[in-house]
């Protein structure tokens, strides 16, 4: 699971309304994702806050409702029904673009090192030809310095992008030795402890960002 489906699931995650396959899909997601997790308890805070306000909320609902004539019973009718189908078409998206991917081992990719200019780049394939790699959105742990990439194979299939049968690059545009612009597109300063983590099921590869900048500017 990747962390903007992550993000896009939680709320309904939070209010019960995932399946026992999703909610496993998030709880495993959140015991590697420490920003995942911190913001998962945030939003719950967040709920058991107003739980009460809602529930007040919804008693004045409810009796506005059976004010509701014929006709926009209808109407609400109609709209549950487009929602559940919307819900229906999302959760089937999901199942075509993620249920045959999964965090790949280490052995199985290709971590090529290139170098053009003030850019360091690090362009990850899959060895096996029939599969594509695809990387998490990076999660930035600012307190350890770790800029983190889970690394994902999945199986090619005839509607995926040609893009992706190429390969996927993790860039780094260099300003000076201690500062790259980030993946905000906005100026950051790094210092010798600021790393690129890819994270693979079986172990972590870590980069270190001031030895690419200096391979860079060879």
């Amino acid at each position: 699971m990747n962390h903007s489906l992550f993000k896009d699931l939680l709320p309904n995650y939070i209010d019960g309304l995932t399946s026992d396959e999703t909610n496993e899909l998030m709880n495993d997601h959140m015991n590697k994702c420490e920003a995942c997790r911190a913001l998962y308890e945030c939003l719950q805070e967040d709920q058991l806050s107003e739980e009460t306000d809602y529930q007040h909320q919804e008693a004045r609902e409810f009796d506005a409702l059976k004010k509701v004539k014929k006709s926009n019973k209808k109407k609400v009718i109609l709209s549950i029904l487009g929602a559940l189908l919307f819900s229906t078409v999302l959760f089937g998206i999901y199942i075509y673009l993620y249920a045959t991917q999964w965090v790949t081992d280490a052995n199985n990719v290709n971590v090529q090192k290139e170098f053009k200019a003030d850019t360091a780049n690090l362009h990850i394939t899959a060895k096996n030809k029939h599969h594509f790699v695809l990387p998490s959105q990076e999660i930035y742990i600012k307190s350890k310095n770790k800029r983190i990439y889970l690394v994902y194979e999945g199986r090619k299939g005839l509607n995926d992008p040609a893009s992706l049968h190429k390969g996927i690059d993790i860039p780094i545009t260099f300003l000076n030795k201690n500062t790259i612009i980030n993946s905000d597109n906005e100026k950051e300063k790094i210092d010798e402890k600021d790393v690129i983590v890819l994270r693979f099921k079986d172990k972590e590869v870590k980069y270190k960002i001031m030895d690419l900048y200096k391979n860079a500017e060879k």
